[in-house]
C-alpha cells in the first residue's frame, strides 16, 4: 500500500523524537510511505503562537536537519515565518458577521496563525507530484504523538477521514484518497469562495466562527460532498513541554 505522509506547520519539539517514533510505528514502518513536508523557519527559533496555545513557540534551529534525518522526505519546503492577513473585502464581511459574537476577540487576534496553518498545509500538499499515485494521504502536524491510528489498508480511498472527538471538522489529522487533494487548497481559494458564497456564513453548521477549522470545512463544503466525511477514532497527545 502506497501512502503519502504530509507534515506541515511549525516544527515544534522535533528534537524530542516522540512524534517521529509514533509516525514510524503507525505509518512509516507499516506502509510504502513517501514523506512531504512544509515547515516554517525562524532564525531565532521563536515563532508566533495562538493566544490559546500552551507552547512557548520554540522550535530548534536545526529543525530542518532533524526532519531530513528522521523522515528522509521526498520533498521539503522551508520558508521564513511570515504574517498573514485576510483580504480587505473578506475581513470586512467576516468582521460585520462575527464581531459581536463570543469568540470574536480570540479569532481576530489569532487570524495570522490560522491563515499561516492553511498556507503551510496547501504548500505541503502541493509538493506531491501529479505523477505519483498514492492509495491514501495522511496529513499530520509535527507536534502530535500518535497513540492509536487506524489500519490504513481497511480504509476507503473514496472517503475523507477526520477524528471523531467532536462533531465539527476535527483537523488534527486528515486521511483521504487522491481525489481529495484539492480539499487542502483552502489557503488559495477561501477568500474568493467566501465572497461567492456569502449566504453560507449564516449557517453555523458550515461556518461557526472564523478559525482555521471552519475555513477548512467551508472550503470542503463548497467543493466536495460532506456525505463522504467519515469520523474515525485516532488517539493522540501533544508533546509535553519540558
Amino acid at each position: 500500500m502506497k501512502v503519502a505522509l504530509v507534515l506541515f506547520g511549525q516544527p515544534r519539539y522535533v528534537q524530542t523524537g516522540e512524534v517521529f517514533e509514533s509516525h514510524r510505528k503507525w505509518i512509516l514502518d507499516k506502509y510504502d510511505t513517501d514523506v512531504y513536508a512544509h515547515m516554517w523557519f525562524s532564525s531565532d527559533g521563536k515563532y508566533s503562537v495562538a493566544t490559546h496555545s500552551h507552547t512557548n513557540g520554540y522550535c530548534p534551529p536545526n529543525s530542518e536537519e532533524i526532519i531530513r534525518g528522521n523522515y528522509n522526505p521526498k520533498r521539503i519546503l522551508v520558508e521564513e515565518s511570515k504574517t498573514f492577513k485576510l483580504r480587505e473585502d473578506v475581513k470586512t464581511l467576516i468582521t460585520q458577521k462575527f464581531q459581536n459574537t463570543q469568540h470574536w476577540e480570540h479569532s481576530s487576534k489569532n487570524m495570522s496563525t490560522f491563515l499561516s496553518q492553511l498556507y503551510s498545509i496547501e504548500s505541503a500538499i502541493r509538493l506531491i507530484p501529479e505523477t505519483e499515485k498514492y492509495d491514501l494521504i495522511a496529513l499530520c502536524r509535527y507536534d502530535m504523538v500518535i497513540e492509536h491510528f487506524p489500519d490504513l489498508s481497511t480504509l476507503d480511498s473514496s472517503k475523507f477521514y477526520c477524528m471523531n472527538h467532536h462533531p465539527r471538522f476535527p483537523d488534527i489529522f486528515f486521511i483521504f484518497g487522491p481525489s481529495f487533494l484539492k480539499s487542502q487548497f483552502t489557503s488559495s481559494c477561501i477568500e474568493d469562495e467566501i465572497m461567492a458564497n456569502q449566504q453560507l456564513l449564516n449557517d453555523s453548521n458550515i461556518f461557526w466562527e472564523p478559525i482555521a477549522e471552519a475555513f477548512k470545512f467551508f472550503h470542503y463544503y463548497v467543493n466536495y460532498d460532506v456525505r463522504n466525511i467519515v469520523p474515525i477514532y485516532i488517539k493522540e497527545h501533544r508533546v509535553i513541554e519540558k
